[in-house]
Parts: structure tokens; C-alpha cells; sequence
């Protein structure tokens, strides 16, 4: 997801939630854009540019949700990608396929994963971790799919004991939202920012059902991350919004990113992102393809760069993004 630890909701083998939403019990949560319970937000969006396009945009219809995700999730995106301002095109598709890929499966983590994917995702690199998850898929009834209060304690396992959680608060304070914020930690440092104080805290399912603090939210959390400062490449991204795939996953949304920015007609965009893509230029020098261009991936493609056919010094006071695109371009 894009919160603490970058966790995205569950894919189709991962399965869905495990129970649905009381509506009597939402009633009271979801509350439109604007309205007097929390003016705080609706000053947030204001300052931050987040306003709808055009007054024929409904916040309140065109991001309402059911059972943890969106009515119209095609209408939903469109006002999205209306509604917030980005300084260039490879920013705004940037956060348009982090959305689609952090919740595209449902603005709330799924719970119902197979065993597999549950030591995938959420196992980490902790071996306890990973020691506790498939413990407690031994009990299962097939060995391989959790009961709904197992998968609470899968979650428990998960994030229990850090993000700021108790023990037993995993569960309660899952991925949630556009970008699914994880972590009670996460939830109150948003809520300060926003100026509800522990609001998110208290009514975490806030961050899916409120559009304006859907929307305040994930703008507070991105800033935080420093998204959108300087120029967007894959690995910025990367860096901005964690998630459990890797560098496959990572260099699997920029290529989203890129053929967004063909679509769009935006080619010289989409050529330099095609160059300044880190993963592209570590895979042609041979060194670790993580998306970190340090000593050990400069010096490797420098001697990518020296080597005929292409016989390239890199020139004195290049940066590493400038040797990125050197190598990319001379692939």
C-alpha cells in the first residue's frame, strides 16, 4: 500500500474483504465536500488547488462508495484525475497509476489471501513474520484460506506491534484509501496535518468513505513523501509510494506511466521517461536492478558506456540520472 510500509489491496488470487459495511453504521461517516463536521479539510483542499473541475462535478456522487469501493469506479477516477493539479503530465499519470494500482482491487486492504500471497505480501523479510503467518494457515480448514477471524489475525501478524499499532491493531488499521494509508501512526500524523486531530484514528474507514478527506488525505500523505518534487522518474516514485512488489512492481507502473503519456499524445514526455527509467538503465549495465542509482550502478554503467560499440566517458560532473540516460540512450 502507499502508507507506511507499501502494501497494495489484494489482487484477484488475494480475494476480497472480509465482510461487508454496515450502512446504518456509515450514515453518519460519509459525509459530502464542504459540509461543516470537519472545515479544516475542506480548507486543505482549497489551499492545495484540489477542487472539482467544473460545477457539474459531485464529490459526493461520483466518489461514493459501497462495500470499500467506488459505485463508478471509471467516473470515480476521471473526477479524480479532475480534481487534482500536478505540475506536468508525467506527474499527474504518475498518481493517476499509483490510484489505479493501489486500490484497484478496493479502497480497503483485502484480507482473504491464499496462503502464498500472504507470505508475499505481507511476510516481509521477517522470518517470525513469515514463521507466524504460515502457523497460522496450518489451522486453516484447507491449509490454504483463512476464516474471517483468522484473517484479523493475519493482518495482527502483519503490522501488529509497529506503524505506531498495538498488537492487536493490525487488523484496524490496514490500507485504506486511494493510495491505502497504513498504520495508526500514519492515520494520526494525516489527521494532525489535516487538522482533525486522532479523527482518522477513531473512524479510520474515514479515509474511504469521506470524499474530502479521501482526497485531502492522499495529498497530505504524498506531500509527505515528497511526490512531485523535482522530476518524476520510476524510481521517485518508487521511493514516494512503497508497495510489496519489488522492482517488478515498481518499473511495472512506470511503464503505465509511459504508455498513459503515449495515449495522451504526450510523446517527448513519454520518451523522457522512457530514458530517465533507472531499473531499464541498472538491467543494461548488469548490476542490481532496484531502482537505487549508487556507487556500485555508476560505476557499473560507466563501464557499460565504455565499452564498444559505444565507447562513451562520461563526462566530469555528471549526475547519476545524467549516466541514466547516457546508458538509456546508448542501449
Amino acid at each position: 500500500l502507499g502508507g507506511a510500509e507499501g502494501y497494495g489491496p489484494a489482487t484477484a488470487d488475494a480475494g476480497l474483504m472480509s465482510r461487508s459495511y454496515d450502512a446504518d453504521r456509515m450514515k453518519g461517516i460519509n459525509q459530502p465536500l464542504g459540509e461543516a463536521k470537519y472545515p479544516t479539510v475542506t480548507k486543505y483542499l482549497d489551499s492545495n488547488d484540489i477542487t472539482p473541475a467544473n460545477d457539474t462535478v459531485n464529490l459526493a456522487t461520483d466518489l461514493a462508495v459501497t462495500d470499500g469501493d467506488f459505485v463508478n469506479r471509471n467516473r470515480a477516477l476521471q473526477t479524480i484525475e479532475d480534481t487534482y493539479t500536478h505540475a506536468d503530465a508525467t506527474t499527474s499519470k504518475a498518481f493517476l497509476a499509483t490510484v489505479d494500482a493501489e486500490s484497484g482491487s478496493g479502497l480497503i486492504e483485502g484480507t482473504n489471501y491464499s496462503r502464498s500471497v500472504a507470505v508475499a505480501k505481507l511476510g516481509g523479510n521477517s522470518t517470525t513474520r513469515i514463521a507466524e503467518i504460515n502457523a497460522l494457515f496450518d489451522n486453516a480448514n484447507d491449509g490454504n484460506r483463512l476464516d474471517a477471524a483468522q484473517q484479523e489475525e493475519l493482518f495482527n501478524i502483519a503490522y501488529g506491534g509497529r506503524m505506531g499499532n498495538a498488537n492487536n491493531e493490525g487488523y484496524k488499521y490496514r490500507g485504506r484509501g486511494l493510495i491505502q494509508i497504513t498504520g495508526k501512526a500514519e492515520y494520526l500524523r494525516i489527521g494532525k496535518k489535516l487538522g482533525i486531530g486522532d479523527t482518522l484514528v477513531k473512524n479510520p474507514d474515514l479515509l474511504l468513505s469521506n470524499p474530502s478527506i479521501m482526497l485531502a488525505a492522499t495529498k497530505a500523505y504524498l506531500d509527505n513523501k515528497g511526490f512531485g518534487t523535482g522530476e518524476m522518474t520510476a524510481n521517485t516514485l518508487k521511493d514516494a509510494i512503497g508497495h510489496s512488489g519489488g522492482a517488478a512492481e515498481a518499473e511495472a507502473r512506470w511503464n503505465t506511466v509511459i504508455a498513459a503519456l503515449e495515449a495522451d499524445g504526450e510523446t517527448e514526455a513519454a520518451e523522457r521517461a522512457r530514458l530517465t527509467n533507472e531499473f531499464t538503465a541498472q538491467r543494461l549495465a548488469g548490476t542490481a536492478v532496484d531502482g537505487d542509482v549508487g556507487p556500485n550502478s555508476i560505476r557499473a554503467m560507466k563501464v557499460y558506456l565504455s565499452k564498444p560499440p559505444r565507447n562513451i566517458t562520461v563526462p566530469a560532473g555528471a549526475t547519476a540520472q545524467d549516466i541514466v540516460v547516457l546508458v538509456n540512450e546508448n542501449s
